[in-house]
């Protein structure tokens, strides 16, 4: 299971905003596939999917995320994607 995590644009941001998810729960996304789209202090930037395999968000839209911590996971088979429910 890979995280995805929201990278810390500059040494204010702690957190960021989910503007916008891409992918449905449990939904098979790509490689370099857009995620999630985040919005902090600084920007709005699109997060890909480090790796194939099943989408998993922890949080909802609009949900203020801390930085540099797992916001979301792609897990390689279903077995994995059980792990998180």
């Amino acid at each position: 299971m890979k995280p995805i995590i929201i990278p810390q644009e500059d040494v204010n941001s702690e957190t960021a905003r989910i503007v916008e998810i891409h992918a449905e729960r449990g939904a098979a996304v790509k490689t370099g596939d857009t995620v999630l789209t985040v919005e902090t202090s600084k920007a709005v930037f699109d997060v890909e999917a480090p790796e194939d395999g099943l989408f998993l968000s922890l949080h909802e839209t609009a949900a203020d995320v801390a930085v540099n911590v797992p916001v979301a996971f792609v897990a390689a088979s279903e077995a994995e994607r059980e792990v998180l429910g």
